[in-house]
């Protein structure tokens, strides 16, 4: 069984990594709410806007996506918690986050507020068990 190295390239290229991962996880959740909002919008006004002459993107830009309000109101600060919270996928994928890692050029920085936390709790530790 062939083991998973750790991402540990350039920085870009590990932030490359978790955000090709986020997208990937996260798409088909988002896609739901919106096929569900798709299917909200009313038959009748697209078709009186194809009569009165409005093109694809036309109908697109007057009725589609305002009727999508509510789906984009759900969506966004879910989107944004999720954003907020993806320190797992660094820890993940660099066995341990910025708190391994040799020097800023290897790591994400996702976790870096918990890393300094981190290393003054343990620096407290060694202080007080000498």
């Amino acid at each position: 069984m062939a083991m998973i190295q750790r991402a540990s390239g350039p920085r870009p290229a590990v932030l490359g990594s978790v955000i090709a991962i986020t997208v990937w996880k996260n798409t088909g959740y988002y896609m739901l709410f919106f096929l569900a909002g798709l299917a909200g919008v009313p038959q009748d006004l697209l078709d009186a806007a194809t009569i009165d002459g409005a093109g694809a993107l036309r109908r697109f830009g007057s009725i589609t996506l305002p009727m999508l309000g509510p789906a984009f109101g759900f969506v966004l600060p879910i989107a944004l918690l999720n954003a907020l919270t993806q320190v797992d996928h660094v820890v993940t994928m660099t066995q341990g986050g910025p708190c391994r890692c040799r020097g800023p050029e290897e790591c994400g920085r996702a976790a870096a507020p918990l890393c300094r936390r981190d290393r003054a709790q343990t620096a407290r530790l060694r202080r007080r068990d000498r």
